[in-house]
């Protein structure tokens, strides 16, 4: 609200207009957070959930280092990162055909209805990788895709679950209904 209230008397103090300025101080708020977030986690003042995997970040102190079941040193997921790329794709993101619409993001864990994938993704246990829950509300050729590369994500698995009014709930692999 401070920066809202801010921007109100700047505008009117130097007589600009009050839209164009809006749209830039919208532009400017995802960089902005993802700096935020970026220093958060370089100060250790956010920890992700402890993880025993290669990428995992080790932070100093007593209180970092708290976590139940591990001895020695806690790894901690860099899950602050993961978030910062999701604001983004909240926020809209450009790609080579203009900016996309703000979209709907989540991190979500892999759904348990899952079917196996032919063939399967190559795993790397040096690359993290999880699932995001993306929600658009325009259909440009692979944007899904392309969204996520624009922002640090690459997609490895892509699953429609929903189109308008439909979805795949209670659908087996290769199974399908009539609309």
């Amino acid at each position: 609200a401070g920066v809202i209230v801010a921007g109100l008397i700047f505008c009117r103090r130097e007589g600009i207009a009050l839209l164009p300025a809006a749209d830039l101080m919208a532009m400017a708020a995802p960089p902005g957070l993802l700096l935020g977030r970026l220093a958060n986690f370089i100060n250790a003042e956010l920890w992700g959930r402890p993880t025993d995997l290669p990428w995992g970040v080790a932070f100093p102190g007593e209180a970092a280092q708290a976590c139940a079941g591990v001895v020695g040193v806690c790894g901690r997921h860099p899950s602050q990162l993961y978030e910062a790329a999701l604001e983004r794709l909240r926020a809209g993101v450009e790609l080579n055909d203009g900016m996309t619409l703000p979209a709907k993001a989540r991190g979500v864990g892999e759904p348990a209805w899952l079917w196996p994938r032919v063939p399967p993704i190559r795993v790397r246990k040096s690359v993290p990788d999880g699932w995001i829950e993306l929600t658009i509300r325009e259909g440009r050729n692979r944007q899904v895709r392309r969204m996520c590369a624009a922002v640090g994500l690459p997609c490895l698995r892509l699953i429609r679950w929903r189109v308008g009014i439909w979805t795949l709930e209670g659908l087996a692999s290769g199974e399908w209904r009539p609309v």
